[in-house]
């Protein structure tokens, strides 16, 4: 479910992810990700309260667009119990789209476990 509000001064929509519900109480229906999206005129601003809370990414990488695909920055600040990441994606027109996300690691690893699964389902009746 999206939610339309203002972050920061700024608008934005925020995008909250859970685990499905399980029969482990400790995995079961728990947040793993929190997403928020906003344009990019927010983009230094945001990076500059990143670097002054949590110093230099672990990594910033610059993907070229390709085949009519956009232009990418992604930053890192994670371990491996939790990363929050800050991604611009370069558009052809105004709306350059700012990404700026908070990741569970251990419970992001379970959902993408579960995904893979649910992708191979019936593939051991072949």
């Amino acid at each position: 479910r999206d939610a339309a509000m203002d972050v920061a001064g700024h608008d934005a929509t925020v995008r909250l992810f859970f685990t499905p519900k399980s029969d482990t109480p400790a995995t079961s229906e728990r947040l793993f990700n929190i997403s928020v999206s906003s344009n990019t005129g927010n983009f230094q601003e945001m990076l500059l309260a990143l670097l002054r809370k949590y110093g230099e990414a672990k990594s910033d990488d610059k993907l070229p667009a390709v085949k009519g695909k956009r232009d990418v920055r992604v930053l890192d600040w994670g371990n491996d119990k939790s990363a929050i990441f800050m991604i611009e994606v370069s558009d052809t027109g105004p709306g350059n789209t700012l990404e700026l996300s908070y990741v569970d690691g251990p419970l992001l690893k379970l959902v993408e476990g579960l995904a893979e699964k649910a992708k191979k389902a019936g593939t051991d009746k072949l």
